[in-house]
């Protein structure tokens, strides 16, 4: 898919990698502007010339780069998975609706996995 395809009504559209999901993503308008205004090719993030493994490695040296910088310990990508969700649950989400959202299988996996970062719960 062409990026131009990538984002219609403010939101961009994506596939999650785990089920094949189509999943579309509202997106502020900052964002939007500034992905607009990026130079790109065929892609947003992604130049298209090396094999997606090799981007998302690249992607991911460069994450752990910001975070020794920034001094976070114990940082990794998927913390923003668990902060996400688990903002979700503190703001009265119900857990059904987040596992859905997160494509867990069921409400036990959400409850097991991240519902225990919630107090309330």
């Amino acid at each position: 898919m062409l990026w131009s395809d990538a984002i219609k009504g403010g939101k961009l559209f994506l596939r999650t990698t785990k089920t094949g999901t189509d999943v579309f993503c509202p997106l502020p308008k900052e964002v939007l502007d500034v992905l607009h205004a990026i130079k790109h090719g065929e892609y947003f993030f992604w130049s298209g010339d090396s094999k997606p493994k090799r981007a998302v490695g690249d992607y991911q040296r460069a994450l752990r780069q910001v975070f020794r910088n920034a001094k976070v310990p114990r940082a990794f990508p998927h913390l923003f998975r668990h902060t996400w969700l688990t903002n979700m649950l503190t703001a009265g989400v119900p857990v059904e609706t987040v596992a859905v959202l997160v494509e867990h299988s069921s409400t036990k996996v959400t409850m097991k996995h991240d519902s225990h970062w919630v107090r309330e719960r």
